[in-house]
């Protein structure tokens, strides 16, 4: 019998406020999911896709999926990249963009840009991929998020007396 570790991070259950004692995956940090979770806690691709970039250096263009025409995305995407090779949008400005389709396999063509020791940047072309949901790599239905449900003044707030939920992944990945 083989027993899935993965998760895809579509589907999160809520298991209380306790400390799990579990050992064996990690607590992860992220406020995008937490967020997320406050509302609900189960998710379609179309509803976190395209939140999360990642650069894709590839000499060639992708050989499947389907390439997106659209400019504004591909401007934001070098002007949110910085130096890093993954790029966050809030849903305000995904919306922005008018993509309601879009696929875990879809790219668009951009560029990406790099500062060179002579502090002058010099741009290349590259491939953008719509990320994993939350940009959570790698995530394991061991692992674990702690969600703050009465967040209080940050001044006044301490490990006693914080509010909240654990949530695990609860759909086993592929």
């Amino acid at each position: 019998m083989f027993l899935r570790t993965s998760a895809k991070g579509l589907k999160w259950t809520n298991v209380g406020g306790v400390a799990t004692t579990d050992t064996v995956g990690r607590v992860l940090q992220n406020k995008q999911l937490a967020k997320a979770l406050l509302q609900k806690t189960e998710f379609t691709e179309g509803e976190v896709l395209g939140l999360n970039w990642r650069l894709v250096l590839a000499k060639d263009r992708p050989t499947s999926g389907r390439e997106l025409d659209n400019s504004q995305l591909s401007e934001a995407l070098v002007a949110k990249q910085g130096q890093g090779k993954t790029v966050q949008f809030s849903e305000q400005e995904w919306s922005s963009f008018g993509i309601a389709d879009l696929c875990a396999s879809d790219w668009i063509k951009g560029t990406y840009k790099k500062e060179h020791r002579d502090r002058r940047y010099r741009f290349y072309s590259v491939y953008w991929q719509p990320d994993a949901a939350f940009g959570l790599h790698g995530l394991r239905v061991s692992d674990r998020i702690f969600v703050e449900t009465d967040p209080a003044d940050p001044a006044e707030t301490s490990s006693d007396n914080v509010t909240g939920s654990w949530f695990t992944p609860a759909d086993p990945g592929k």
